[in-house]
């Protein structure tokens, strides 16, 4: 790559794509780090991309959404936003969401870019939604968790953290386990609301977390990887679908 990379990488259909600090897009051979094609979208991209079938959806911090085709970088379609996107787009079956700064979340069709719905949260936003069934789960930068029909796009109800969140959440055993910036690891309660338990961490991290039957694995701030254990009120209730999650520590 000829420029800096500060996204995350997107890793589909046998090969690697990557966007850079001046808008470059970089499809790679994983096998032999032989670059097959790359295109430029004319702005820098700070979040990591994200892939459906043959549809590569780049977000740009000029509050452009791009659908590329990954198999030579051809432009499918475009969606101008309001703000600079920091989070990477989310894609859910045929349907990608994606969240720019100011806090505007859009559903649209990954394969023709047609936007299905548009929510206006008004609030600062920097980490990624996640979608839970017919759920949609936005943190946003106030310490609300914004849930939304993925749908419509109507607003269900938010959860309070009581911190910035510092990194998308992850649902477990019934929960979401947020990460706050002031260093906790809290579960929010989906199904009765509220927070159901706060774990102090050693120190401070902005990796989103990593669930292992041991614990959970972070990155704190000082780039040492730590594994804790689960909170208390989570031991026990591992749900079915984590169970398989391979156990090795490095």
């Amino acid at each position: 790559v000829i420029e800096p990379v500060e996204a995350g990488l997107c890793v589909h259909d046998g090969a690697v794509f990557a966007g850079g600090l001046h808008g470059g897009v970089y499809r790679f051979d994983p096998s032999d780090s032989v670059e097959t094609w790359r295109t430029t979208v004319d702005a820098p991209i700070r979040a990591a991309p994200a892939a459906v079938d043959s549809v590569l959806v780049v977000a740009t911090t000029a509050g452009d959404v791009i659908g590329l085709h990954t198999r030579d970088g051809s432009r499918l379609w475009r969606i101008p936003m309001l703000e600079a996107v920091l989070a990477t787009p989310v894609i859910s079956g045929r349907n990608v969401l994606v969240v720019d700064r100011r806090g505007t979340l859009i559903c649209a069709d990954a394969y023709t870019g047609h936007v299905r719905w548009r929510a206006e949260t008004r609030v600062q936003t920097y980490h990624s939604p996640i979608v839970l069934g017919h759920r949609v789960c936005l943190p946003t930068a106030s310490g609300e968790l914004r849930i939304l029909d993925l749908e419509t796009g109507s607003e269900l109800g938010t959860l309070d953290s009581g911190e910035l969140p510092a990194a998308t959440p992850l649902p477990y055993a019934g929960v979401l386990l947020q990460l706050t910036r002031k260093g906790e690891l809290v579960a929010l309660d989906l199904q009765h609301g509220g927070v159901k338990s706060i774990h102090e961490l050693p120190r401070r991290s902005e990796t989103p977390p990593l669930i292992v039957p041991g614990g959970v694995i972070l990155v704190d701030e000082q780039g040492e990887a730590v594994l804790l254990p689960l909170p208390e009120a989570l031991v026990g209730k591992q749900s079915g679908e984590h169970k398989s999650l391979d156990g090795t520590v490095r």
